[in-house]
This record gives C-alpha cells, structure tokens and sequence, in this order.
C-alpha cells in the first residue's frame, strides 16, 4: 500500500480542463417582437481563446495570457495531441435531440438511445435520411499557453471540420502509431457558401472552417515521434487511463449543461413539446394496461375528457363524438387510448400559450431574425400573438419559422451559438 497517494481505482487521473478555442461570441443584446431580451451569436474571422470564468456581457473572458503571445487575432494555433488514439483526441458522434433532451447518438451504423440505453440500427445504414448531425470535441494542449498540465478544448457541429480533423487523426495515427506529442496546426479558413433566403432568392455568406494539419513534413514528424517516444518514460497504460480520466471530466461538465446543447447546438431539432398534452400522449401509450380495472380508469378519462372539452373552447362534431362513444362502449384499451390522445390534442390546440411556448416561440424568432428570415410586418405580429399568449397563434407562428430554419441552411454551424465550459443560461 503507498501510504501517500490515493489508488487510481478510487481517483481516477485526469487533466484539467483550462477553457475552450472559439471563433465565435455572443453578440450585442437586441429586443425581440415579444419583448424579450437576446443575444445574436456573433461570427469570428480569428481564434478567441477563452478562460473558463464567464464576464457580465455574458461571454467567456479573454485568456489573456494565451493572447499576449498569439496576438489579437490569431488565425492558426500551434497545438499537440495529448493521447495516443483519435478517439481520445477528438470525440465524434452524430447526435439528434428532442426538446433540450438528447434522444440518440449515432456512428451512421448503429444508434443509442440514452433514456432507454436500447440500440438499433441507423436510418443512414437502411438507405434512409438520419435526424442526427455531427457533433465533434477536440482536445489540445496549446503551446502558447504559459502553463502545462491541462487542455484546451474546440466544439464544432460543421460537417466539414468534423470530416476533415477525423480523417487526419484516423490516418495518422495509422501510419505513426501513436498521436500523443504530435506536432500540429489548428487553422482557420473562410469560405463563400450559397443559400435560400427562404422566399426564392438566393443569398451569400462567409463560414469559416477549422483544419488541423501536421506542423512539419511527414518525415520530420515520423522523426520526432521516434526520438520523443524513445525519451518518454509514461507508460501507454498510464496514458490510456488519463485519457479516460480526461474524456469523463469532459463529459460532466457537458452533462451539467445537457438542458442547453440541444437548444444551442442544435436549434432546429430543440423544439420544445407544443403543450404539457404531448408528453402526457406519449406516457399513456407506454406500457399499455391490459387489466379490466386499468380499462375502467381509461372509460372514466376519456369521458371526462368529453365532458370538459366545451369549457376549454373544443367543440366536437357529432361524428367524432360518436367514434368516441363506440370506443367507450367497444371497451378497447387500444380504442380509448387512441381517443384520449385525440381529445387532448385538440384541446391543447385551443388552449392559450404556455411561457413555455411563448419562451420557444421568442428563440425560433431570433435565429429566424438572424437569417433575414422574418419581415417587420410579421414581427409585429409574432410579438401580438405573444403578448397575447394566443395558443393557436403561437404555435401556428412556431412551425412556420421552423419550416423556414429548416429549409434554409445554417451558415453559423462554425459559431459556437453556446458554450459548454461552465455554461448558464446568459
């Protein structure tokens, strides 16, 4: 027994996380139709690197001491790899939520969902289109940074730099056998992109790329890698288990923040649920009840349900009323379900808005404004309905500027709209 050290079994080593790489920020507060204050994420054509201490503009502060080498605006950084795998530097998963809720991860084969932790096969590997979109962590020790001991971490959900850092660390960590130490360059690249402005026309904008490419010729590097591995005197074991420590600290500080990623870092899939009414649908449906009393409890609510829906603005015509009555006397459990879900929905779709879909109906606004995507005229009226707490209106309002961000593509996929360092809701 070592009497001055904790066992690893009980204190798993792991490398502090000093704070993040970013080319983007949030951008000066404006006011939306609803009233409400925001902040437009604001595109970078330079690295920013940035503390984990958040300021009072709602931003992470500057890390200056990383600055005063680097410069103000630093379009590469020089970095090493800290493992010895890809996997260990750069963590890639195809991810699709739901609301704020993470609901599958994906390698493109197969999928998991993390509620349930139940897999199956990916839509992509069926010949169908996959909901989920890339999501890549990469990790780097800076060399600017006038302390060792800890890394930096890049987020990306571009396509583009998710494929191509991959592709390099795949390749080699093939032909070298080992990434830890390696030499290499993070650098940041414009490039022109095309896209509907969502009524026909066509627009044009600026989206900048991050590559990470080897900071020598193959040979010097394969040179370096020998005599640096030759020298090192940590085992791969050890390396293997710091790695580990590393990637969980990573996690948690993402699982602190989870309710935020998915409205963040996937705008388009974080719709919140259009009322209370959709999550109550979907628990009746699991694990159906098949005892006589449980069919009695579901006669009693879907009559209750008939009986309320003239006191929450629903009328129900004669011939609906009457596909109900024939479940009620059917005593089907499947029937009763299918008309309870139905009844509630159309009551959900006259009730009045929640602060919930007011609040979702605010943010759809926003990136929508920040498209050109939405004219004065509908502003006003997006900010009546609001204001209003008009349901129908609201969520009317909602789909339509969802329809219009999904049909339009987002060219901010390389500003991080959020961060996950220590992040709360600014």
């Amino acid at each position: 027994m070592n009497a001055h050290a904790i066992s690893t079994e009980l204190l798993a080593p792991r490398l502090p996380v000093l704070g993040a790489i970013k080319i983007g920020l949030l951008g000066d507060k404006r006011t939306s139709g609803g009233g409400s204050e925001f902040q437009l994420p604001k595109k970078l054509d330079c690295f920013r690197i940035v503390t984990r201490t958040r300021g009072e503009d709602g931003n992470f502060l500057l890390d200056e001491a990383v600055h005063r080498e680097i410069g103000d605006r630093p379009m590469e950084l020089d970095v090493r790899l800290p493992f010895d795998t890809r996997a260990q530097n750069l963590y890639a998963q195809m991810l699709q939520y739901s609301g704020r809720t993470r609901v599958r991860q994906c390698d493109g084969r197969e999928c998991l969902d993390p509620r349930t932790a139940v897999n199956s096969i990916c839509e992509r590997a069926q010949g169908k289109r996959c909901q989920c979109k890339p999501y890549a962590r990469l990790s780097v020790i800076l060399e600017a940074a006038p302390t060792f001991g800890g890394v930096y971490v890049y987020r990306t959900t571009s396509w583009e730099s998710t494929s191509s850092m991959q592709t390099v660390l795949e390749m080699l960590s093939k032909e070298l056998g080992s990434l830890r130490g390696l030499p290499m360059k993070m650098v940041l690249t414009p490039a022109e992109v095309r896209f509907s402005d969502g009524s026909g026309g066509e627009k044009t904008s600026t989206a900048y790329k991050v590559a990470l490419v080897l900071r020598a010729s193959f040979d010097e590097a394969r040179t370096a890698m020998l005599d640096f591995h030759r020298t090192n005197r940590i085992a791969r074991t050890e390396i293997l288990q710091l790695a580990s420590g590393t990637l969980d600290a990573l996690d948690e500080i993402e699982a602190e923040d989870e309710p935020y990623v998915g409205a963040e870092f996937f705008p388009e899939q974080a719709q919140t649920p259009r009322s209370p009414l959709a999550q109550l649908n979907r628990e009746i449906v699991v694990d159906p009840p098949e005892e006589e009393a449980d069919v009695d409890a579901l006669v009693a609510e879907l009559r209750r349900l008939m009986e309320d829906a003239p006191t929450k603005g629903l009328k129900l015509r004669d011939s609906d009323r009457t596909s109900l009555v024939n479940a009620i006397e059917a005593r089907n459990a499947e029937q009763l379900r299918t008309g309870i879900q139905w009844v509630q929905r159309q009551i959900g779709k006259k009730a009045p808005a929640t602060q919930d879909e007011i609040a979702e109906l605010e943010r759809v606004e926003h990136m929508a404004m920040e498209r050109d995507l939405v004219t004065e005229e509908e502003g006003a009226s997006i900010g009546e309905a609001a204001a209003a707490g008009d349901g129908p209106m609201v969520r009317s309002w909602t789909r339509t500027l969802w329809d219009r961000l999904q049909k339009t593509p987002d060219t901010h996929d390389e500003t991080e709209q959020g961060d996950l360092l220590g992040q709360k809701e600014a």
